[in-house]
């Protein structure tokens, strides 16, 4: 049996004891606790992947192009919210003209604009299908033939000629790419 100095008080207390007899100081689980080496962690299997973790991994990662910044972001809202009011105020003087007789020459408005749209889907989609997605972002905003169709049906008198003028670029842009000898 020998001395040792209790950990809490500093008193000499014997080596078997199960605690400081001064100042109760728990002595034996302390013992243990030293003498038994700590079990390694235990590994737990990893968890299987959720349904929508499995989803991302299956899904192709988006190109590296450059991302719209938000001033452009906010920028395209208010043109959208432009197109709706101005959709809604041709609407209503389209009814307005309807119901005081002048029905005829509001159809036959309404008749050219249904057409050239018609005319510029078909076009667009003609012009736009060989051309990679980032070559539409360059020559304009609109990317796909629905934002040219959906554009002259609500603001017929600016998106046709702006149609227009794109168009030679699409045109311009075949032309570079297929040269005619």
């Amino acid at each position: 049996m020998a001395l040792i100095a209790c950990p809490e008080c500093q008193k000499q207390i014997s080596d078997q004891a199960t605690a400081c007899p001064q100042c109760g100081y728990p002595l034996r689980e302390r013992q243990q606790q030293q003498a038994a080496p700590t079990p390694p962690p235990v590994k737990r299997p990893a968890r299987p992947p959720t349904p929508a973790q499995r989803r991302e991994e299956t899904l192709p990662k988006a190109s590296s192009g450059a991302e719209p910044t938000p001033s452009a972001l906010v920028a395209l809202n208010v043109l959208k919210i432009a197109l709706c009011l101005c959709a809604g105020v041709v609407l209503f003087f389209f009814v307005a003209a309807i119901s005081s007789g002048e029905a005829i020459a509001q159809l036959l408005v309404l008749a050219v604009v249904i057409w050239t749209s018609v005319w510029v889907g078909i076009d667009a989609t003609r012009l736009m299908r060989d051309i990679p997605k980032e070559e539409l972002k360059k020559i304009s905003s609109a990317t796909t033939t629905t934002d040219w169709v959906a554009g002259c049906l609500l603001l017929w008198i600016v998106c046709l000629p702006w149609y227009l003028v794109t168009r030679s670029k699409y045109i311009a842009y075949h032309n570079a790419r297929n040269p005619r000898d």
